[in-house]
């Protein structure tokens, strides 16, 4: 005896859409699960075509520090809390001048992202020293292979979003998410294959053998 699938019914082009594009966020939602954990457990950053995208989380770009406020006239490029950064790996063909916005390994803080200042060469070594635009001191001198990315561009205040789901609550809230997702999918599936009934729950004819 073969198994029961029910003739399928015409489905309607609203509910096509709605499984095709569910099953695009659901696919985007494990790669980005996916992401997260190898971030998480590696320590690591993933650069998508020589970019990366970070959250700023500290006011220290916030606003321009009264003390250097000539030096900074002219640059408006402040960054606010949760902003949402893109900045471009850096590598030997990256041009980096004074006033650039970068990320660098901080060996107290880790991964920063400030403005460059100075650079200054001593005994032939180039050294480039940031500041976050609030600050009253500076950062430190690091080598260029201290600099990770520099800054090109933001979407103001995005960076809620990412940040929770970042969180360990929203990568716990998008695995329910999936998990329902497939779920649904497998009593879908079940519901397909089960003969239709009456009222009394008696199978309206034979399934074919």
């Amino acid at each position: 005896m073969s198994a029961y699938i029910r003739p399928p019914k015409k489905r309607s082009l609203g509910r096509t859409i709605w499984d095709v594009l569910s099953s695009i966020v659901i696919a985007i939602l494990i790669v980005f699960v996916g992401t997260e954990l190898i971030l998480k457990f590696s320590g690591q950053t993933i650069y998508w075509g020589g970019m990366r995208v970070d959250v700023v989380l500290t006011d220290s770009m916030s606003v321009k520090n009264e003390k250097y406020a000539a030096f900074l006239y002219g640059h408006d490029d402040q960054l606010q809390p949760y902003d949402l950064t893109y900045c471009r790996k850096i590598d030997e063909n990256t041009d980096l001048q004074v006033y650039d916005i970068v990320i660098f390994d901080s060996p107290v803080f880790g991964p920063t992202i400030h403005r460059i200042v100075e650079i200054t060469q001593i005994e032939g070594t180039t050294y480039y020293v940031t500041r976050g635009d609030k600050a009253d001191t500076v950062d430190g001198r690091w080598l260029r292979s201290r600099l990770l990315a520099k800054y090109e561009g933001s979407t103001p205040k995005v960076g809620y979003v990412v940040a929770f789901f970042r969180s360990a609550f929203g990568l716990l809230m998008i695995n329910g998410l999936i998990v329902i997702y497939i779920l649904y999918q497998i009593a879908a599936s079940v519901e397909r294959h089960q003969p239709p009934t009456n009222a009394k729950g008696e199978e309206l004819y034979e399934p074919p053998r």
